[in-house]
């Protein structure tokens, strides 16, 4: 296991922190865009008109759904 800042966070340190603890200086370490969780609120914006008016109970049931396609479809595109 190593330390890591974030991308967009390390840039905001001493510029030694980025050689000692970015992603793009460690070996072994998968490559991503900044803060992919980012990547997500798009996706659930489109449905933002629908959960508004939701029961609470529901509105945490779509999320939780929406949220579990959203990692199964990575699961499924590793190998691209």
């Amino acid at each position: 296991m190593t330390q890591i800042i974030p991308t967009v966070h390390v840039r905001n340190h001493k510029e030694s922190c980025e050689y000692l603890f970015g992603s793009a200086y460690k070996l072994g370490v998968g490559r991503f865009v900044g803060e992919i969780i980012e990547a997500f609120w798009p996706y659930t914006n489109a449905r933002a008109g629908q959960t508004r008016q939701m029961s609470n109970g529901r509105r945490q049931d779509t999320h939780c759904s929406d949220f579990d396609a959203w990692n199964w479809m990575k699961v499924v595109r590793l190998r691209e």
